[in-house]
């Protein structure tokens, strides 16, 4: 698939199946649009594509709410040596 074939269908496609077929957390998908989005702005820099279908894609990570029911007991940690 060429470069220049990326844009926010795309990128809306990937997020999705990233999700559905693979079964990643948002935080994860996020982590890997990340990732593409720096090869497109790479690709924009070497002027391969005029510019990053990203502009109009936005990710956000979502919040980590369960990390502070982690201790919500009140017992405290235990640490073995």
């Amino acid at each position: 698939m060429p470069i220049t074939a990326v844009d926010y269908n795309f990128l809306n496609l990937f997020d999705m199946h990233l999700q559905a077929v693979y079964g990643v957390h948002q935080n994860t998908a996020c982590n890997n649009h990340k990732h593409f989005k720096r090869v497109m702005n790479l690709a924009v820099s070497m002027r391969y594509i005029q510019k990053s279908p990203y502009y109009q894609f936005k990710t956000k990570p979502a919040h980590a709410s369960n990390v502070s029911n982690i201790n919500k007991s009140g017992a405290k940690r235990q640490y073995f040596y």
